[in-house]
């Protein structure tokens, strides 16, 4: 039996498509949209992933203000309630998988963060204004 992808431009024409017969609809013009909003509009992200429902992870690159900081000096603290964690720290070629909250932040340092996309942003542009 085939496996049938089609690409659609709207709802509408995904519709049809799942009507006759393709297995997966994909949307490619909507979700670039969705992935590349936050980027430009988010302080320093350069890769983002939607999750739905006001969330994602991003990937930013550590702002000067986070750099010789723990992450619970940021409030990344394993009690914090801010609504973003840090999943993982990537630091040159190395990955710091769940990182603790005592992990100081370095200037090579990306981070990986998931959480609600409004919260995140807000910790980021504070971060921008606390130099």
């Amino acid at each position: 039996m085939r496996y049938i992808v089609a690409r659609a431009d709207n709802e509408l024409h995904g519709d049809i498509l799942e009507g006759i017969g393709a297995n997966k609809v994909i949307f490619p013009e909507r979700d670039t949209a969705l992935k590349t909003g936050p980027i430009l509009t988010m302080r320093g992200v350069t890769d983002f992933i939607p999750l739905g429902d006001g969330s994602g992870i991003i990937k930013v690159k550590a702002p000067p203000y986070f750099i010789g900081k723990t992450l619970s000096d940021i409030g990344f603290g394993s009690n914090d309630k801010k609504g973003a964690i840090v999943l993982m720290i990537q630091r040159g070629k190395e990955g710091i998988a769940n990182p603790t909250p005592e992990e100081v932040i370095s200037h090579i340092d990306n981070l990986i963060i998931a959480g609600n996309n409004i919260e995140i942003e807000k910790l980021l542009e504070q971060s921008g204004k606390s130099k």
